[in-house]
């Protein structure tokens, strides 16, 4: 009988499609998905799932009020049968939040069948410590403890697994990544004369350097640092500067509000974007910032750098910490600094030599793309069938 290994992940999403898709081509054996949800409502992608063997769960969904970041607790009452039914020889869970998973976590502990849990949480945003973490420990440390290998984002996940109890646990990195290899090719593409067009359709001329914030429109992010950052810069380099904003969310009034005011040229607004026309998006511009205060990983950070595109972002953003080298190929800055987010940007800008970020941008995104995902799950999944 060949090995069998299922993945429970929450939603489909294109952080995850390729790396599926290049463990598929590798793994000698029966590979299966379980979602168990078709899909986020803020964030409507249009997905291709042909040659992977995927089935959407029904269940129920609830989004208690007050979240940062809105993620809906889920509930698929046959989620187990369906685990007996295929009966994997291993498995990994996405996350520990949800019921459905923590259901699929006792139902490996009942059948022996060892599982991983691919994990985005850090302390970037709260302590081990208080009320909050002790009811964490007991609701989900048993979990934690029980699996056979982690699959964090990246070192601030990691830390956070040991502290909830994976003493001995190996950890196999499990970054949030795209097709970056496609995404430097596609920037490649572009080229210059894409990249003047792109600044034509926004009505801007082809010299114009371009900021973009990419994400939801949504508190948690900080859009609205990107454009007080853009006030701070020099009155020379915002004269020949505009603020791209990709994305869709509850700000918006406010931020065309306050962009009317910095003048007609100082920010476009592109709304929400399939993940081709925002990695184009990306290719054009010349700096990205994510400013986020609550920003367990940030896939942005690594879709923008596999587009050459180097990135300041907050202290807040888990991505960071693996991804930018400060002053190589992006920075890093405390979160709500406007005038440090200022400089970075106006140093990036400036630079001399603006292919020498660019360049270590696409080398480091590339490292910690869809292959290296794909590799470091192949890895976990083969020593625990072994």
């Amino acid at each position: 009988m060949s090995a069998r290994f299922l993945y429970i992940d929450d939603t489909p999403t294109p952080y995850r499609l390729a790396v599926f898709r290049r463990f598929a081509e590798r793994f000698d054996g029966d590979f299966r998905i379980f979602f168990l949800s078709p899909g986020d409502p803020d964030r409507p992608w249009s997905l291709d799932l042909d040659g992977l063997h995927t089935e959407v769960l029904s269940g129920r969904q609830w989004a208690p009020p007050g979240q940062r970041n809105r993620y809906p607790f889920k509930w698929n009452p046959g989620l187990r049968a369906k685990i007996r039914a295929f009966g994997p020889g291993a498995a990994a869970i996405s996350g520990y939040v949800h019921p459905s998973v923590r259901a699929a976590a006792r139902e490996f502990r009942r059948a022996g069948t060892p599982y991983g849990i691919a994990c985005e949480s850090s302390f970037l945003q709260s302590r081990p410590s208080g009320l909050k973490w002790r009811i964490k420990e007991r609701l989900v440390g048993p979990l934690v403890r029980g699996m056979a290998y982690g699959l964090p984002c990246g070192s601030q996940a990691q830390a956070y697994l040991r502290a909830l109890g994976a003493e001995r646990q190996p950890m196999h990195p499990f970054p949030n990544t795209p097709d970056v290899a496609r995404i430097r090719m596609d920037a490649q593409r572009l080229g210059r004369e894409g990249r003047a067009r792109f600044r034509h359709e926004l009505g801007l001329d082809e010299e114009r350097v371009l900021v973009l914030f990419c994400g939801r429109l949504a508190p948690s992010k900080r859009p609205a640092d990107v454009l007080e950052a853009f006030a701070h810069l020099s009155p020379a380099l915002r004269a020949r500067s505009s603020v791209v904003l990709v994305g869709d969310g509850e700000l918006k009034p406010a931020l065309r509000e306050r962009a009317a005011q910095l003048g007609p040229d100082a920010v476009r607004f592109l709304g929400w974007l399939e993940p081709d026309g925002v990695h184009r998006a990306m290719a054009a511009c010349n700096v990205a910032v994510l400013p986020s205060g609550h920003e367990p990983w940030g896939a942005v950070v690594g879709e923008s750098m596999a587009a050459g595109t180097p990135v300041v972002a907050s202290t807040a953003v888990g991505a960071a910490y693996d991804l930018i080298e400060h002053g190589r190929n992006g920075w890093q800055v405390p979160v709500g600094r406007v005038e440090t987010i200022a400089a970075c940007v106006a140093r990036t800008l400036e630079d001399d030599d603006p292919g020498r970020m660019r360049d270590a941008a696409q080398e480091t995104a590339c490292r910690f793309g869809a292959d290296y995902a794909a590799n470091n799950l192949l890895e976990a999944v083969r020593a625990a069938i072994a």
